[in-house]
C-alpha cells in the first residue's frame, strides 16, 4: 500500500497492549504486522 503507515502506542497503564479483530472476533497482541494502518481505515486497542 502505497501510503501505509507502521505506528507504535504507549499507554499510560501498564499491560499487554491488544487489538480486537473486526475480522476474527478475537484478541491478538499488537506486534509485527498488526502495527501496519492503511489509509482510511482503524484499530481498537486494548490493555490487559
Amino acid at each position: 500500500m502505497h501510503s501505509s503507515i507502521v505506528f507504535d502506542i504507549e499507554f499510560k497503564e501498564k499491560g499487554r497492549i491488544m487489538i480486537v479483530s473486526q475480522f476474527n472476533q478475537g484478541r491478538y497482541p499488537f506486534q509485527g504486522e498488526q502495527k501496519w494502518l492503511t489509509p482510511g481505515c482503524g484499530v481498537l486497542l486494548t490493555v490487559e
